[in-house]
């Protein structure tokens, strides 16, 4: 949907950050009028920022220093490709500093490595492919057991073109971008991938903590704070999170007790993919916590709107019914609308494009911005039906 353009204002698609529940985001808000805002990030300085960041430890940079020596992402965006297994400088294999075939000496390096809790239900997998000949190695130093579930590898260069690995055991923050989860990467060990499609290679764990399979599309930055540990990191800026899914896999927008769902005042909203909810009248619903029913990445956001345009005839309000609203893309693929929102309510909790928030998750609060009598908030799931009905069974 088209934002609306209103004189001096600007959109906050994807530059606000905000202090989130004690969640620990950094963001730097200026106030340009009373209706007109931006927003800019600082992380390093110095050093350029890639990603948004949720906890302060989650801050990232394009480029970064070693030992006096500048080393840069290659590439920020794109593929990654998952990687067989590195042997470990805690491993020998009858003498042999490393497996003489794909599957020797593997089911002790799967135990040294905590496989099994770091990749849980995942394939066993083999040793890497032989390179220079030797099975499970990689085009640096052996990483400890400790360190190798998290490997990554990029095509690193100096500045003269010939490649060169970062000091191993560099770490890098690896966001997903269907997901919007991270970890906290091992560079350093592995040069490659070889197969030029994927910006980055990562062992099986990093791919299976992120929740996406080979060839899924991830962003990429040095942690700024070198000594955050290895493995799964909070980064979504994820706000409270004030209740947990049942069955259907949903919760109420609305915090119970006294959430109720109107009949509806048209046929969208009775047996359509539409439903009006509230916990009071008039008055009573101003300030409600909306909560995000189902998981998913906000693919709207807009909280900009003060007036209540409860006739449709002032500002935006024939184009805009709705007013300020949120729009999820949801993991099951649908879209919901969370409309009538208070303004700069999404803002308050972190909500902007491309955030990616969890189930139960506060997003916003109710109010009557819109075409709208009263208070209340009015949701619609794409591809649903009888969402009325639906509505009454989760927040009942």
């Amino acid at each position: 949907m088209q934002l609306p353009q209103i004189p001096g204002l600007k959109k906050f698609s994807s530059a606000w950050a905000f202090p989130c529940c004690g969640c620990g985001c950094f963001g730097l808000i200026i106030i340009i009028s009373i209706m007109a805002f931006s927003a800019t990030f600082s992380r390093h300085v110095g050093e350029q920022s890639l990603l948004s960041g949720g906890v302060g430890n989650c801050e990232t940079t394009e480029t970064k220093d070693f030992s006096g020596k500048t080393y840069k992402i290659p590439a920020t965006s794109g593929g990654i490709s998952q990687e067989d297994h590195l042997a470990t400088s805690a491993e020998t294999f009858s003498g042999r500093d490393y497996p003489s075939s794909e599957k020797e000496g593997l089911d002790n390096h799967l135990s040294i490595t905590n496989y099994s809790t770091n990749c849980s239900g995942c394939p066993k997998g083999k040793w890497t492919p032989p390179e220079g000949g030797l099975m499970g190695q990689g085009s640096g130093s052996k990483p400890p057991a400790s360190t190798e579930p998290w490997g990554m590898n990029m095509r690193w260069k100096d500045a003269t073109g010939n490649k060169i690995n970062p000091p191993a055991g560099t770490k890098v923050i690896i966001t997903a971008t269907k997901t919007g989860k991270s970890v906290v990467a091992a560079a350093g060990y592995e040069w490659g991938p070889g197969n030029t499609q994927y910006i980055a290679g990562a062992q099986n764990e990093v791919l299976h903590n992120l929740d996406i399979s080979h060839g899924g599309e991830v962003t990429i930055g040095f942690a700024v704070d070198q000594t955050v540990p290895y493995g799964p990191i909070n980064c979504a800026c994820a706000g409270e999170v004030l209740a947990t899914p049942g069955p259907s896999g949903y919760v109420c927008p609305l915090l119970p007790p006294g959430a109720r769902v109107e009949r509806g005042y048209n046929l969208a909203h009775r047996i359509g993919n539409q439903a009006d909810l509230n916990k009071g009248s008039g008055e009573d619903d101003f300030g409600e916590k909306i909560l995000a029913i189902r998981s998913g990445k906000v693919i709207y956001a807009w909280d900009q709107f003060a007036n209540r345009c409860d006739t449709g005839d002032c500002r935006n309000g024939r184009k805009y019914p709705h007013g300020n609203a949120v729009k999820i893309l949801q993991n099951d693929g649908h879209i919901t609308n969370y409309g009538h929102i208070k303004q700069y309510s999404a803002r308050q909790y972190g909500i902007e494009v491309g955030v990616y928030v969890q189930t139960g998750q506060v997003i916003a609060e109710v109010d009557d911005v819109g075409n709208s009598s009263a208070s209340h908030l009015h949701i619609q799931i794409s591809r649903m039906i009888r969402v009325n009905a639906f509505m009454r069974q989760l927040c009942k």
